[in-house]
């Protein structure tokens, strides 16, 4: 049974992230299903490999066809901000294996979402801080501060578009059909067993 639940997330996680190209290409940034695929990746995978290398390769593919369609995309990879992305996708597989992988409830996916996108801001602004190239920020305590003062002033206008609807609403809404979805189509493969 567990092997029908992983071919089921491999297949889910390869949509969502289809899915995360067709909604960069139609311009809709904050409306991402990254963190789902990471929660996904940690509730459903029985082994810590396949929690980190199916979606960490899933993103990274994505990320490499997004600078094949979208130049300005490229200057994205390899530098400071990927890694610390990356840093918060692989926070966010633990926060799925530990909120989600033994109950899947409407209240620990909304519990989850809102844990991956707290975590995501604390990380991408921490590497904002330290980036040595397009640091605005001295390197003390009092610099780290004005860095996260900034990203909640990015935040002050567009909340709903930013914070709540790419790192809590999407990452909820992605997640809560894709693990709908896998368990429909895990019953479905089910009863087709059972009448065989």
């Amino acid at each position: 049974m567990r092997k029908t639940f992983e071919i089921s997330t491999v297949l889910m996680i390869l949509v969502l992230t289809i899915v995360r190209l067709f909604i960069n290409k139609l311009g809709m940034p904050n409306f991402q299903p990254i963190g789902a695929i990471a929660l996904l990746a940690g509730a459903m995978f029985a082994t810590q490999g396949k929690r980190f290398s199916i979606p960490l390769g899933a993103m990274l593919l994505s990320d490499l066809a997004l600078a094949a369609i979208s130049p300005e995309f490229k200057s994205y990879l390899g530098n400071i901000s990927m890694i610390a992305v990356y840093g918060a996708f692989a926070l966010t597989v633990l926060i799925g294996k530990t909120v989600l992988s033994k109950n899947k409830s409407g209240l620990s996916i909304l519990k989850a979402s809102i844990l991956s996108g707290i975590a995501f801001f604390l990380i991408t602004n921490f590497a904002a801080w330290l980036d040595p190239i397009h640091g605005m920020y001295s390197k003390d305590f009092v610099g780290l501060i004005q860095c996260y003062a900034a990203g909640l002033a990015f935040y002050k206008n567009d909340v709903m578009s930013n914070f709540f609807l790419n790192g809590v609403v999407s990452t909820f809404i992605f997640t809560t059909v894709a693990l709908a979805a896998i368990k429909w189509v895990d019953s479905v493969q089910l009863k087709a067993k059972q009448v065989a």
